[in-house]
């Protein structure tokens, strides 16, 4: 875990195992704004610890792997995720995904230019 740096006020980024998030204070939450090196895999967790804190992961913030070379992700089985912005994965190279049956909300463009993309799955369960 790298130092936490200062962004406008009471936000923080944060890396956490090669993942770099945006920590809001006021509800304990983190948002996803990128990785910290190019990794092929990437496994957004349901929660991160720092300290004796524990942060639920609710957002991909907008842009957050766009242009990444990502093969593969995955969220944790018990997802907190709400949120992924718009352009999040614009022109990422992963072939599938499933959406949490968490998120609410896909931002316009998320999934744009993503050529090698061949399925996004929806649980049953889905609140979309």
């Amino acid at each position: 875990m790298s130092e936490k740096q200062s962004l406008e006020g009471q936000n923080n980024i944060i890396e956490y195992e090669n993942i770099m998030y945006l920590i809001n204070e006021e509800d304990d939450t983190v948002g996803v704004i990128g990785c910290s090196k190019i990794d092929q895999q990437i496994l957004i967790p349901r929660s991160i610890n720092i300290g004796t804190k524990e942060y639920y992961v609710t957002r991909i913030l907008p842009r957050a792997f766009k242009c990444s070379e990502i093969k593969f992700i995955q969220f944790a089985s018990n997802s907190k995720l709400e949120i992924i912005d718009e352009d999040a994965f614009t022109y990422s190279t992963f072939e599938k995904i499933t959406i949490p049956s968490s998120v609410t909300y896909i931002g316009k463009y998320a999934f744009s230019v993503c050529q090698q993309l061949r399925k996004i799955k929806f649980p049953n369960d889905s609140k979309l």
